[in-house]
C-alpha cells in the first residue's frame, strides 16, 4: 500500500498515474481534491528535482487531475510549446469570413453613423456582441483537463510575444480562441496568464495616429499571428498624406488584414478587409 504525505491511502491506480507523470516522491504529494491538511500542498511536477511547497495562496492554479478525485500539482513556470496549428484547424478556417463579414460591417456603420458609439471601447464591445451571438463562437468550451470553461471571445488578452522596445507583453484588444487549442491547455495558469497563442487576433483604433496604427501592426507581426486584423477609424480627424500609401502598401500580406474608414465633414473614405485600396465618397456607400 502507498500513503500521502497526510497518512491517506493512495489507490493503485493514482499511484500508477503519478508514476506516469513523474510525480517527485511518487504518491507523497497527490492529494485527495481539496484536501491538503492544514497547510499548503507541495507541487511534484515539473523540472525540478525535489517536490517544493507553495508559500502563495494560489496553487489551485497549478492543479493537475488524476484519477478516482485525486490531483497532484505542477510547479509553476512559463508553458511548454503548445503543439497547436492554426493552419490545420477546421474551426478557425470556418471563423475566418465570419469575423471578417463582421469587421467589414463594423466599417460599414461608421460611415453610416459615425458617432453611434462615443468611444473605442464601446465599439470594441458592439463587435464582440456580433461575433458572440453567432453560433460559431457562441457557448462555454472546457480548458483542457482542468474541470473550467470559457468562452471563446476575449478583451484584452496578452501578446504571445514580447516586442523588443517593450519591457512586458501588452494586450491585444480582441482574441479569438479555437476549441483546438484550449484543449490542450491543461493548466488554468497558463490560461489566466494568456499563454496560449491565439490565432485570429482583432486591434482598433478611433481617432488614432498612423503612429499608432503602425504599433498595432508591428503587435501582431511580432506575435506571428495566424489572423491578425486592423481596424483604422477616423472621425474628422486631420489628414495624413501618409495614410493612403502606408495602408495600402502593406496589403500584400494575407495575415495582416486592414479595414479603414474615415469620416470628415461629407467627404469620406473606405476600405473594407478584401478591398486593395482606400476609395474615396461624397456619401457612405450602403453596399
Amino acid at each position: 500500500m502507498a500513503f500521502n504525505e497526510l497518512n491517506q491511502e493512495v489507490p493503485p491506480e493514482v499511484v500508477e498515474k503519478a508514476r506516469e507523470l513523474g510525480c517527485k516522491g511518487e504518491v507523497s504529494f497527490v492529494y485527495r481534491d481539496g484536501e491538503y491538511g492544514p497547510g499548503k500542498p507541495a507541487a511534484s511536477i515539473g523540472p525540478s528535482k525535489k517536490a517544493s511547497r507553495f508559500r502563495s495562496p494560489n496553487y489551485e492554479l497549478w492543479k493537475v487531475p488524476l484519477v478516482l478525485g485525486w490531483i497532484a500539482f505542477e510547479q509553476p513556470g512559463l508553458p511548454p510549446a503548445f503543439q497547436y496549428d492554426p493552419s490545420t484547424d477546421n474551426w478557425v478556417a470556418e471563423a475566418i469570413p465570419l469575423v471578417e463579414a463582421s469587421i467589414n460591417d463594423i466599417v460599414r456603420d461608421f460611415l453610416r453613423h459615425p458617432y453611434l458609439h462615443r468611444v473605442e471601447h464601446s465599439m470594441h464591445a458592439h463587435l464582440i456582441n456580433s461575433l458572440s451571438v453567432q453560433p460559431h463562437f457562441s457557448g462555454q468550451h472546457r480548458i483542457g483537463s482542468t474541470g473550467e470553461v470559457t468562452q471563446l471571445i476575449h478583451k484584452e488578452w496578452p501578446e504571445t510575444t514580447v516586442r523588443e522596445e517593450k519591457d512586458g507583453r501588452g494586450n491585444f484588444d480582441i482574441a479569438i480562441l479555437s476549441p483546438a487549442l484550449l484543449a490542450q491547455c491543461n493548466r488554468l495558469r497558463h490560461f489566466a496568464d494568456g499563454w496560449l497563442p491565439v490565432p485570429i487576433v482583432i486591434e482598433m483604433g478611433l481617432n488614432y495616429s498612423l503612429e499608432h496604427y503602425e504599433q498595432d501592426r508591428s503587435k501582431l507581426v511580432n506575435s506571428s499571428v495566424h489572423r491578425g486584423y486592423l481596424i483604422h477609424l477616423l472621425r474628422e480627424y486631420p489628414d495624413d498624406i501618409r495614410e493612403k500609401a502606408s495602408i495600402e502598401f502593406r496589403e500584400n500580406d494575407p495575415q495582416i488584414q486592414t479595414a479603414y474608414g474615415r469620416v470628415r465633414g461629407v467627404h469620406q473614405q473606405i476600405k473594407l478587409l478584401s478591398d486593395p485600396e482606400i476609395t474615396s465618397f461624397q456619401d457612405a456607400p450602403q453596399s
